[in-house]
């Protein structure tokens, strides 16, 4: 785990934002999946996960942040019809 957070790091040095994102926002898939009995992550994970570790310390979600994951990674865009999140970086709207 180390090295993904020293990846980010390099990422945000570097000025690849998107790419440190993509990152950060698989963190909790990560996370849940080495904690889960069957090494597997889903939506309900993510977020259980996201609430216990970020819970209140942002100022987004469980909901929003994996909305906003989902969006980004697979849409890439940041906004997801279910989020309160809108904002499209990607494509500069």
């Amino acid at each position: 785990m180390e090295d993904l957070l020293n990846e980010i790091e390099r990422g945000l040095d570097a000025k690849v934002y998107q790419l440190s994102l993509n990152l950060a926002l698989c963190i909790p898939d990560i996370c849940a999946a080495l904690e889960s009995d069957d090494g597997q992550t889903n939506r309900t994970k993510y977020k259980r996960w996201y609430e216990t570790y970020v819970g209140d310390k942002l100022r987004l979600s469980a909901s929003d942040c994996y909305y906003f994951r989902c969006s980004f990674l697979h849409q890439g865009s940041t906004e997801h019809e279910r989020s309160n999140f809108k904002k499209n970086i990607i494509c500069g709207t």
